[in-house]
């Protein structure tokens, strides 16, 4: 029977013992020394590789009586209501009252690898990213809070996604504005087999007409948001003359789908800017952020004209156009800048993006001379520069040194033909084609003639002489009466440079002359007159044949008058 007895008793204790082990422990009462750990995803390293500011802010916190949790509520520091949870609205309002947040309990987040923690109690904080140097953050809300079964944990808030919150209008909490600026003119010039990482550039002529196209990203900013500054500057280079605001076109884009032009001061301000002397040299342009967003913009774009002028940059350099773009990265500090004569100022807050779009302006040279090996430089030749459609574009004339030269071309064929010979010295009646482009010119004529193939040589200074080492060096462009190589001498200027002869030959085939990568520099045949009373090389004998023949005729005719007179005079004896 105490056998019996001590069996039951230890089948009891284990019994006992098990279903002890088997109940979950309590958790903890809640205590507002409870602490969890809050995350904000998704915050964008700087350029430098350093990370802006993220800062808490407690608004709404934990009730707790009787060693316990009773709820939550509004900071005392709030007095003007805020609903919990909080809605968009409710806290941009907040983000906005600078004075209200310097009364709020606040802590700075640790940010390392794009996220960033922070170690709070109870309740819901403001987040305000600062110091971001391009992307725009809006006020964010997390939250730190117990579960049903008593669990303390923290919230994770993303900065790349919108606001949920169910009644409250939907924005980004985060976007990056970017601004992207291209130009169309004449024909794109193929420069993929110089190494470029772009295969193709605009060029265009002295006197051409291009069209630039700016397409900005559109910020995104809360309805209520206190600063919306959306606004861009573009300015012209010196060789570019802007058409005026009347060329510029802003077009949006609406959820539709469908572009239409968008209306002066209702969507967009503009003013010209000008320069010392008045002349409209560019635009700043202000979108009315909250007129866009009532239209249901969703993207954005501006095209403008503008003319290159004999001022502009002949080669590689090209005409250099750079748009700006102003916006606020804290929607909630400062205040929208809309005034179109007055550029925004850049501070922590208002950042800019920028794009350029080059223009290449390219210069044609020829060289006039007489006949032969030997022949002078000739003076005062007037030549026709034809596009590929027959249009006169230039008419230039030799200087003393035989050369001339135009920038009124881009990128394409072109015909010369001389119009008023040196004087003393006949028409040359051919024509030359020539292809200009960014690093080679394709010289062909269109009729047998003679003329030279060119080998540019660069000076014995540099150690290449034209009868030892011949080694072909490239040509750059002609300053003063004298061509320059894109070889820099000292690393400073450039090197001046001749074109040699390589003889003379009688032909109509394409010949390559080699110019410098990337100058923009085409060097036209040499380009021969003959002197009047020697025979021409396109000429023949006929052409003496009929002098010598007038010659003789005049002879016979005195011989006629002499001998008739001498007849006359006897008749009378």
């Amino acid at each position: 029977m105490k056998k019996t007895m001590k069996t039951m008793m230890t089948a009891l204790l284990v019994a006992i013992l098990t279903a002890v082990l088997c109940v979950p422990a309590l958790a903890a009462a809640p205590s507002a020394s409870d602490t969890a750990t809050v995350t904000i995803n998704n915050i964008a390293a700087r350029a430098n590789g350093s990370y802006p500011t993220v800062t808490l802010y407690k608004i709404i916190e934990g009730n707790y009586v009787d060693g316990g949790i009773a709820g939550y509520k509004v900071v005392d520091a709030i007095t003007s209501g805020l609903s919990i949870p909080p809605t968009a609205g409710e806290v941009n309002t907040l983000a906005a009252d600078k004075t209200l947040l310097g009364q709020l309990a606040s802590q700075a987040a640790t940010v390392a690898n794009g996220t960033a923690t922070a170690t709070v109690g109870a309740g819901t904080y403001l987040v305000l990213v600062t110091g971001s140097d391009g992307k725009v953050y809006n006020p964010m809300v997390v939250s730190a809070q117990y579960k049903a079964d008593g669990e303390f944990i923290g919230g994770v808030v993303d900065a790349n996604s919108n606001w949920t919150l169910e009644g409250d209008e939907a924005y980004a909490k985060s976007s990056e504005p970017t601004v992207d600026k291209t130009v169309t003119g004449n024909p794109a010039d193929d420069i993929s087999d110089d190494g470029y990482e772009a295969n193709e550039h605009t060029s265009a002529s002295v006197g051409d007409q291009v069209t630039f196209t700016i397409v900005p990203t559109i910020p995104s900013y809360p309805a209520d948001a206190v600063n919306k500054t959306f606004y861009i500057s573009d300015t012209m280079q010196t060789g570019l003359t802007f058409d005026g605001i009347g060329s510029v076109v802003v077009r949006g884009k609406n959820a539709s789908g469908d572009w239409t032009t968008l209306a002066q001061d209702t969507h967009y301000k503009i003013a010209a800017v000008t320069d010392d002397g008045g002349t409209a040299i560019g635009f700043n342009l202000s979108f009315v952020y909250d007129k866009l967003m009532e239209d249901g913009i969703t993207d954005l774009q501006v095209t403008y004209t503008a003319t290159i002028n004999d001022t502009a940059v002949i080669g590689s350099d090209g005409n250099t156009n750079t748009v700006k773009l102003y916006y606020a990265t804290d929607s909630s500090s400062g205040s929208t800048h809309d005034n179109v004569n007055e550029l925004p100022q850049e501070d922590a807050n208002i950042v800019t993006q920028e794009d350029e779009a080059i223009v290449y302006t390219y210069e044609l040279m020829l060289h006039k001379t007489g006949e032969g090996a030997d022949a002078e430089a000739l003076a005062g030749a007037v030549f026709g520069i034809y596009d590929s459609n027959g249009h006169l574009v230039d008419v230039i004339e030799t200087n003393d040194k035989g050369y001339a030269a135009t920038t009124r071309v881009g990128a394409g064929t072109y015909t010369i033909k001389e119009l008023v010979a040196p004087p003393g010295y006949s028409l040359n009646t051919n024509t030359y084609t020539v292809e200009v482009k960014w690093s080679t010119a394709t010289k062909t004529t269109t009729t047998t003639s003679t003329h030279a193939t060119y080998t540019s040589v660069i000076t014995e200074a540099l150690g290449y002489d034209a009868e030892t080492n011949p080694e072909p060096a490239p040509v750059g462009w002609l300053k003063d009466n004298k061509f320059y190589s894109a070889i820099p001498e000292g690393g400073e200027g450039y090197v001046p440079a001749y074109i040699k002869s390589a003889g003379t030959t009688t032909s109509s085939e394409t010949t390559v002359i080699d110019g410098s990568s990337g100058a923009g520099v085409t060097i036209s045949p040499e380009i021969p007159n003959t002197k009047l009373g020697e025979l021409p090389s396109t000429g023949g004998i006929g052409t003496y044949l009929f002098t010598f023949g007038g010659i003789a005729v005049m002879v016979i005719a005195i011989v006629l008058i002499v001998k008739r007179k001498k007849t006359s005079g006897k008749t009378e004896v």
